[in-house]
């Protein structure tokens, strides 16, 4: 899940997207000699041991590719006919090798903070850094370093009102300030990713405005651009009844550091849901998930699946095309279960909205999902995008900006696009609810 108000750079999609490996994926397409997960919770180990540091699974990554073979691999298991999409996007890489890896160390004492750099920098370091003295953000004086802190910077739902880590940064800039250092969640050690876009050298830092406000420091973030792709699995199940299309279980694989919830518990909960649906008798309409890459970086995945849907060819899977038209809805899990580590209630979450379109359909979706024990408040789409919480910041807003109805269920929850983003954040039984209220969503909706 992206956090709307971040500035994205802008990102060309090209519209040739690979079709690879297709082919029809029955007992004797290809050798299935591992064991796969079934549950919810064994699919979100899967994935987390599958996005290791210092990429964890971002857009292009090898932890992403890793996991795109482990969902085709389950999908596979499951009897659903598969292709992986490949959508050709540059990504910005940090430089993680000894010596350029991102660093905030005081210079008096030499102590080093955890740090993780900015993303899509406008301008990084060399090897030796900057060094200067650090101000907060609003007072910094020219050749000097800014400090946001976390009040300001945090990515987490409550903080939607505050200033936000990007316009903070900017101000550093037009002040002459010449490195910014943003406070991570120093509460839980945690450090967070911010996509700032703006000509100077910026970290993340597990400090504390009197840790480095005032003293003297050397910053280096190092990274570029290079070429990528995607790594998008879609599996299919035909529909049962002529002139059925199909109902899209719909989920981004990547994510910013482990992102067991945002978004492992929606990959997690989609594979396991592809499963059981599988496992079900047939209703009328086919079964289309898509798992894709790059959401949290301007929805590169999905904007490739789309162009394919409308192509004048489809998207090619085996057995035959798929195209727009025949899509007739959407379930998004998108972050769909967190634990309430903030607010001290005994609930396995920490808040969850039932985002959906107006449709009757999209309505009845979110009451499914709530006598499934998955409990949220169902908000109507337009009002939740009105307070940061819609399907703008969401792959399925593709789909409803086309009339499609669409269901969502989405958890707000402190580690939000930080490195505590782990298993600990998500609750095993609240995350099998999902996947199995999923089910029953996808279920009624085909029928």
């Amino acid at each position: 899940m992206r956090r709307r108000r971040t500035t994205a750079r802008s990102v060309l999609v090209l519209v040739a997207v690979a079709l690879v490996a297709a082919g029809a994926t029955d007992a004797t397409a290809r050798p299935r000699p591992l064991p796969v997960a079934a549950s919810a919770w064994g699919h979100l180990e899967e994935v987390l041991e599958r996005s290791p540091a210092p990429e964890y699974r971002r857009y292009g990554s090898h932890g992403m590719a890793g996991v795109a073979r482990y969902a085709r691999r389950v999908l596979d298991q499951a009897g659903y006919a598969t292709v992986e999409l490949r959508t050709p996007a540059d990504r910005w890489r940090v430089d993680y090798a000894p010596g350029s890896e991102p660093l905030l160390e005081r210079v008096d004492d030499g102590l080093r903070f955890l740090t993780e750099s900015g993303f899509a920098l406008g301008a990084t370091t060399g090897p030796a850094g900057i060094t200067c003295v650090v101000r907060r953000y609003d007072q910094v004086q020219p050749g000097e370093c800014g400090y946001v802190p976390f009040a300001v910077a945090s990515p987490e739902w409550k903080n939607i009102l505050a200033e936000g880590a990007r316009s903070a940064v900017q101000t550093i800039v037009a002040r002459g300030g010449v490195g910014a250092v943003i406070e991570g969640d120093t509460a839980r050690s945690a450090t967070i990713a911010l996509r700032l876009a703006l000509p100077i050298p910026s970290v993340v830092a597990v400090a504390a405005e009197p840790d480095v406000v005032g003293r003297v420091v050397r910053l280096r973030a190092m990274g570029g651009w290079e070429p990528a792709t995607t790594h998008d699995v879609v599996g299919v199940r035909r529909p049962t009844v002529p002139g059925r299309g199909y109902v899209v279980l719909l989920a981004h694989a990547d994510g910013w550091f482990a992102a067991a919830a945002d978004n492992g518990s929606g990959t997690a909960a989609a594979l396991r849901a592809a499963q059981l649906l599988a496992t079900a008798a047939p209703v009328g309409a086919g079964v289309l998930v898509a798992l894709v890459d790059g959401e949290e970086v301007g929805y590169i995945g999905v904007q490739g699946l789309m162009q394919a849907l409308e192509s004048p060819a489809g998207l090619a899977l085996p057995g035959g095309a798929v195209r727009i038209d025949e899509i007739e809805s959407v379930v998004n899990l998108d972050a769909p279960s967190a634990r309430a580590s903030d607010v001290g209630l005994p609930t396995p979450f920490s808040w969850r909205v039932l985002v959906h379109t107006a449709d009757a359909l999209a309505v009845q979706g979110a009451a499914l999902f709530t006598a499934g024990g998955v409990l949220g408040l169902p908000l109507e789409a337009s009002i939740a995008n009105g307070i940061n919480g819609g399907l703008d910041r969401t792959d399925a807003r593709y789909f409803a900006a086309r009339g499609i109805p669409v269901v969502w269920p989405v958890t707000g929850y402190p580690e939000y696009h930080t490195s505590a983003d782990t298993l600990a954040a998500v609750d095993p039984v609240d995350l099998e609810l999902v996947a199995t209220a999923a089910a029953t969503v996808v279920r009624s909706f085909g029928a």
